[in-house]
């Protein structure tokens, strides 16, 4: 009888092959997009203080990237062979994002809500964020089978990669925030890297709802 695994493995090295090469290229066009962009703007001296350009739209991207965050976990949640990584991992990602977008908009203030009114949202959000944590590690702990194979495939995903980088830039923006390089553009190049980090992590669900639905059609 013909045994197909030894077909398996060269497809299985093509197939990872052009998934790391799609990452790199999306990775790099990303990347030269962001910095040509912070050229145009550093050009033109554009606002970036809390209502301008720069602010508005990483708040726009992060909206997406709780609405594609929602998706993902909506799309794995069948928990079928076919999913590229456990659906727990897209629900704290989802409260992730929330929350960074919570902070971006401090919790209502910058779109001109009452303070008061704000700081019971921000206790409210909170103390939901510390709620779903719980649940999210109890059902880690107590209902997912094969822990360190979840995690494994997780960490393997396109999507922890670009979570990897958003987190980078993340850093990066934290330190033109503390004025750890003198600068005396370091604003702008802090709320690009803010931005350059939102967008990635937006990437990250993108790739998960993308590899899902491929997954899905090659099973059809």
């Amino acid at each position: 009888m013909y045994n197909i695994s030894h077909t398996k493995c060269p497809i299985e090295n093509t197939n990872r092959y052009r998934d790391a090469k799609n990452l790199s290229k999306n990775i790099s066009i990303t990347l030269f997009l962001m910095a040509l962009l912070t050229i145009v703007f550093f050009y033109f001296s554009v606002d970036t203080s809390e209502s301008g350009v720069i602010e508005h739209t990483q708040d726009i991207v992060l909206i997406i990237a709780v609405i594609s965050w929602a998706i993902t976990f909506y799309k794995l949640k069948g928990y079928n062979n076919d999913r590229t990584f456990h659906p727990i991992f897209a629900a704290f990602f989802t409260l992730l994002v929330y929350i960074v977008l919570g902070r971006e908009l401090s919790w209502l203030r910058v779109i001109g809500v009452d303070r008061n009114i704000a700081k019971v949202v921000e206790y409210l959000n909170a103390s939901m964020a510390i709620i779903l944590l719980f649940i999210f590690t109890y059902y880690w702990i107590f209902k997912v089978r094969n822990q360190r194979k979840e995690l494994l495939e997780f960490l393997k995903s396109s999507s922890f990669k670009y979570a990897l980088i958003s987190l980078f830039f993340i850093l990066i923006g934290d330190v033109f925030e503390k004025d750890l390089i003198p600068l005396s553009s370091h604003q702008l190049f802090e709320e690009m890297s803010e931005l350059t980090g939102h967008v990635f992590i937006l990437l990250s669900a993108l790739s998960a709802i993308r590899n899902r639905s491929k997954s899905s059609r090659e099973r059809l």
